[in-house]
């Protein structure tokens, strides 16, 4: 990325994240989130036919939005004044269809078990999509193109990481078992999918992306642009932790419901780490991201960093929550998801008109930064509270776990209050980062069960 916001210039960054987002709201729903159910029935027969089911939804969403597309193509650039975004549109289908395709596959891959597989198709996309970018950067000026063409490369990569895998089981099972009755009988055992978290996932996705589409609409694209790189430098490390542990914590929590009939401990456990392995980076981004963006990514970038200062609450936030939130699909609250997403929308779309109509474009992110993060905490005691975890064992651990963290604070709040060189105190939270996360490690052997089970691959697993 430092070389990145070197070769492309914060309008390209604002071309392709609206882009990004347009399709970001729709992938989430390609599937109708049927793709959620395949890690749930006890048979690998029903849930090869909810894979036939889910491939047939994506598919058939794509060929409707390239439909769309055909007809709508001129309005959509001219709604967000981006009249660039005619010449790349016709991606937005191609994007929908890999990506509904990688979940239905990420959720096989949770279902056996796969869960290192899941972590290094990731990995790989991840790779695969810095390659082409800085490739493309280097030998041209290919503009929005090398960024939305480095994301779709990245996803047909990780795709076939997946299928590969699965590709002779998959299909041999495919053929012996799909057929029009079963998919017909899982649609409808599985329908509170569709009904209640498709629009659930929907709200949830458009709740993320809406603060793309309204900076494109109140504000210019360059502003799009810090904004995109401030959530880009933390979404895609955040993306391949959260699949992981989300995924080995769906399965994991829902084997603990089938077998205990309650999810408190694995929850509990789970919950503790989290909060643990993202407050000191969280903290140290509220102080330093600004002098950290200036330093990494180039002069022109500081805004992002700015931009960063206000967004890490509700990332970390987000971290915790995110993964716990599938408690609710065990626990069968989808309708209680639903009107959560309801609210944060709603919430976040008010915000955003109201600040961004009266406001500038600090105090806009400022103000969405802020309701998100109220909104996930919200939603991680809700979630709590459901496990029957103890909210006073809880808010003990936050308050010892914030004083254990600002001790390590302390050397960098004395470097920034003698006025050194930037690059000091960023070098100073590297290393108690580092010290931090080694005593975190030392007396804590879950972390280290989880950060293995998350990067081991047993041989036969590939």
């Amino acid at each position: 990325m430092p070389i990145v916001t070197r070769l492309y210039v914060p309008d390209d960054f604002g071309v392709a994240q609206v882009l990004f987002s347009i399709t970001g709201i729709i992938v989430v729903v390609s599937s109708l989130r049927y793709e959620l159910a395949i890690v749930l029935p006890e048979k690998d027969e029903d849930a090869i036919n909810i894979v036939a089911l889910s491939s047939i939804i994506v598919f058939n969403i794509s060929i409707i939005i390239l439909i769309l597309i055909g007809l709508f193509r001129s309005s959509i650039a001219r709604l967000f004044d981006l009249p660039e975004l005619i010449s790349f549109i016709w991606f937005v289908p191609v994007i929908i269809l890999l990506g509904g395709v990688y979940n239905i596959l990420q959720n096989w891959s949770s279902r056996r078990q796969y869960f290192g597989l899941i972590g290094l198709s990731g990995i790989y996309t991840k790779i695969t999509d810095s390659s082409f970018k800085l490739g493309a950067g280097a030998l041209a000026n290919p503009g929005p193109f090398g960024l939305i063409g480095a994301q779709i490369l990245g996803s047909i990569v990780g795709t076939i990481v997946l299928f590969n895998k699965h590709r002779k089981f998959a299909l041999d099972i495919f053929k012996k078992n799909v057929s029009f009755t079963g998919i017909k009988n899982n649609a409808q055992k599985y329908r509170r999918f569709p009904i209640y978290d498709s629009w659930s996932g929907l709200l949830n996705s458009a709740s993320s992306n809406l603060p793309i589409v309204l900076l494109a609409f109140f504000f210019s694209s360059n502003i799009v642009g810090y904004f995109a790189l401030s959530m880009r430098v933390l979404i895609y490390p955040l993306d391949i932790l959260w699949n992981s542990i989300s995924k080995v914590f769906y399965q994991k929590a829902a084997s603990e419901k089938n077998q205990y009939g309650s999810t408190t401990h694995v929850v509990e456990a789970v919950y503790k780490r989290l909060f643990a392995f993202g407050l000191f980076p969280m903290l140290c981004l509220v102080i330093l991201g600004k002098d950290l963006f200036e330093i990494v990514f180039g002069a022109r970038w500081i805004e992002s960093g700015v931009y960063i200062q206000y967004l890490a609450p509700w990332l970390f936030l987000r971290f915790i929550s995110s993964p716990l939130s599938t408690i609710l699909l065990i626990e069968d609250k989808q309708k209680q998801l639903l009107y959560f997403n309801i609210a944060s929308f709603i919430s976040r779309l008010v915000v955003i008109i109201v600040v961004g109509y009266f406001g500038d474009p600090r105090t806009t992110i400022l103000f969405y930064a802020l309701t998100s993060a109220l909104l996930y905490l919200l939603l991680m005691f809700y979630i709590l509270i459901l496990s029957n975890v103890s909210v006073n064992n809880i808010i003990r651990y936050i308050t010892s776990s914030v004083i254990y963290c600002i001790l390590f604070l302390i050397l960098l709040f004395i470097t920034l209050s003698i006025n050194l060189k930037p690059i000091i105190p960023i070098i100073i939270a590297i290393f108690m980062g580092a010290i931090y996360y080694l005593l975190l490690l030392k007396k804590d052997s879950y972390i280290k069960d989880v950060i293995n089970g998350m990067i081991q691959t047993k041989r036969d697993n590939y």
